[in-house]
């Protein structure tokens, strides 16, 4: 009867295991994903902690079941980390930490995360204390996580994670927060970064250094890197007039997809009528629109089915010769597999009607974000807009940081409970921001210094 019981409380431990990793999986998905709003994402959350707390109820059994058990993929690492943060184990997490593959990214992501989301102040003061010189490995997941509660770890730290950081990308965001006047070749190693094929990590080191104000560098790539390796993306939340003005002059043919969406962050409603003629470009479009609604905040949307990608492997042999002759399969209704979605407006006879009858609220030469002018008050209603795309609100937080010296953490990627909380402190920190500082709505700013 009791290894009866006892397999009973291990196959339900597993469950929750398994269905917490995929949770956590599906939510990472769900921050590019424009069909799900950023408050949507607050039910996969709570699903996700509702796991993570059934386990912990299990408390020592469930603590005896992690300890044996096997991680087989980053969710796992994520869950099992989480018990231990919430049950207030660190012992544990040690023992686990010290046999992690800390050349695998996505468990070290993993961990990162968990350990942002539900660890306490006293164990992030423990974990700050470690001796680092002889497990330096261990700063390529505790910087990350210093950096998200803004713990200083010192000039000796950042030395060490300097030589990490060549190879270890997800070290890139905490080095454009640190003093790196102890370690000058973070510098390098990020300029070195964006010439990477991975754009993810091209855009944080763009964002980096113009944390570090190393506009300078970035500048000079617009000239000696090809259009589609350059991040213009990261580059509007943080440079001045000279950007629009490289850009705006880009042939058609040259304006990549990062680009254009570059030219909704600058904000400048001079471009709308060009972006609006663009659209005869399918390929351009749903960057097109997400510009112009960057600019407009204009409530344009449509309904449009996309299809399932399919693939062979997935057919069943009668259906399999039907594909290949071009016939997507289909439901008994005759209707392709797919699903029903909203998107921002990609008609340019509607874009077109909307902004002649909108024309007098914007001010030509001043930057707008979602149809005001830009400000730091602004910008924290941006993030706080239900239907804002995942990007651009990512965007408009770092531009906080970089333009206005916004010291309040805040991120996307944190939980939906978190991130209204650190907007109420943003709002309150922004009306004391614009109170002692000339901001003028709509300008341009680097580290609260008006610049051309």
């Amino acid at each position: 009867m009791a290894e009866t019981k006892q397999t009973f409380f291990q196959q339900l431990y597993l469950e929750h295991l398994e269905e917490a990793s995929f949770l956590y999986a599906q939510r990472l998905s769900l921050h590019t994903d424009n069909d799900v709003t950023w408050l949507d994402i607050d039910d996969f959350e709570q699903r996700l902690d509702a796991h993570v707390d059934a386990l912990a109820v299990g408390d020592q059994k469930a603590l005896n079941f992690l300890a044996e058990y096997e991680p087989t993929d980053a969710g796992e690492w994520f869950v099992i980390t989480a018990v231990y943060c919430k049950l207030n184990h660190p012992k544990l997490f040690m023992l686990m930490f010290a046999n992690i593959d800390f050349g695998d990214a996505e468990v070290m992501q993993a961990i990162i995360d968990a350990l942002t989301q539900y660890t306490n102040n006293q164990w992030i003061a423990e974990l700050s204390k470690l001796p680092f010189a002889d497990k330096p490995e261990y700063l390529k997941v505790l910087l990350p996580v210093f950096d998200s509660r803004q713990i200083k770890t010192g000039a000796k730290a950042i030395t060490i994670a300097d030589e990490f950081l060549a190879d270890t990308p997800v070290l890139i965001h905490a080095c454009g927060n640190a003093d790196v006047t102890a370690a000058p070749k973070i510098l390098t190693t990020l300029l070195n970064y964006l010439d990477s094929d991975d754009v993810k990590v091209r855009d944080e080191a763009s964002i980096a250094l113009l944390k570090l104000e190393q506009l300078a560098p970035l500048k000079q790539n617009l000239g000696s890197l090809a259009p589609e390796k350059v991040n213009f993306e990261a580059m509007a939340i943080a440079t001045d007039s000279s950007l629009f003005q490289f850009v705006n002059k880009l042939p058609p043919e040259q304006l990549t997809v990062n680009a254009i969406k570059a030219l909704g962050l600058i904000g400048l409603p001079d471009v709308i009528p060009k972006l609006i003629q663009l659209f005869n470009d399918e390929e351009k479009a749903s960057a097109i629109a997400e510009a112009l609604f960057a600019i407009t905040g204009a409530p344009l949307y449509e309904d449009v089915f996309i299809e399932d990608d399919v693939t062979e492997a997935e057919l069943f042999p009668e259906e399999l010769e039907a594909f290949k002759e071009g016939e997507v399969p289909k439901h008994l209704d005759d209707k392709p597999f797919g699903k029903n979605s909203k998107q921002i407006s990609q008609n340019p006879e509607l874009w077109m009607q909307w902004i002649q009858e909108f024309r007098q609220s914007f001010t030509v030469g001043k930057r707008h974000r979602l149809g005001v002018l830009i400000s730091p008050q602004n910008l924290i209603t941006v993030l706080q807009h239900p239907q804002c795309p995942h990007d651009i609100r990512k965007y408009t937080s770092f531009e906080l940081q970089c333009r206005y010296d916004c010291d309040v953490p805040f991120s996307v990627t944190d939980t939906v409970h978190t991130q209204k909380q650190q907007l109420q402190q943003l709002q309150s920190w922004a009306q004391i921001t614009e109170q002692q500082h000339a901001i003028e709505q709509g300008g341009w700013f680097v580290a609260n210094r008006v610049v051309a």
